[in-house]
């Protein structure tokens, strides 16, 4: 039987639709993964922690610098709502970068040698900004091993990159995705909080794309 266009035309449909479904399936097996920036650890000026979960990149950041990769490390002063409510009562709220600071002595890392740059951040693109006033006022750093938790590690990546091109900084960034993080990025499909990881991030990602980036 002799084929008519209409059957030529539905049977390129069908097969544009599964190879559609199957590209599918295969991005969204690999969405984990991908969101986890692996690079060659190697010794760099400075260590940054990017502030957000506490434990998992303090550790890690405490076991880079007793592997002699760092000898600063450098943590951005993060806004903490209710601050001046408590301040107001006598009652000090640490945040996330004065905790981190503390857990970091804690594990023998000295606090001379630990730095907490003066901000408000509220996001990577606020620390990478006040990442960009330090370096700026100590050309001498040229390398910086970046510490987060692992599902954060490419955003923030691309974030900062985005950031110090534009300033025509040629600082070297060195991705250190944290490894007490947790993140299932094999299946993490599987696991209610990396599943949360992995839509949070990839929306995140997509706002900066499409908004931040531009302002």
């Amino acid at each position: 039987m002799r084929k008519t266009p209409d059957h030529r035309k539905r049977i390129f449909i069908y097969v544009l639709l599964a190879a559609i479904f199957v590209l599918f399936i295969l991005l969204f097996r690999q969405a984990g993964q991908w969101l986890v920036q692996h690079n060659e650890l190697k010794q760099a000026d400075a260590l940054v922690i990017l502030t957000g979960s506490t434990g998992d990149r303090a550790q890690h950041a405490a076991d880079l610098y007793h592997s002699g990769l760092t000898p600063l490390i450098l943590i951005v002063h993060d806004y903490e709502a209710g601050k001046d409510y408590f301040a107001a009562r006598n009652i000090y709220l640490p945040n996330a970068a004065e905790i981190t600071r503390d857990l970091l002595v804690q594990l023998d890392v000295p606090d001379s040698l630990i730095i907490l740059l003066p901000a408000q951040a509220r996001s990577t693109r606020d620390e990478a900004q006040a990442m960009i006033t330090y370096l700026q006022q100590h050309p001498e750093t040229t390398s910086l091993l970046l510490v987060s938790s692992a599902s954060h590690t490419r955003r923030s990546m691309i974030i900062f990159h985005n950031h110090f091109h534009r300033h025509k900084l040629q600082t070297e960034l060195i991705s250190a995705p944290s490894p007490y993080t947790g993140f299932k990025e094999q299946r993490w499909w599987k696991h209610r909080e990396s599943a949360k990881d992995v839509f949070n991030e990839y929306t995140k990602l997509l706002w900066f794309l499409l908004v931040e980036r531009w302002s």
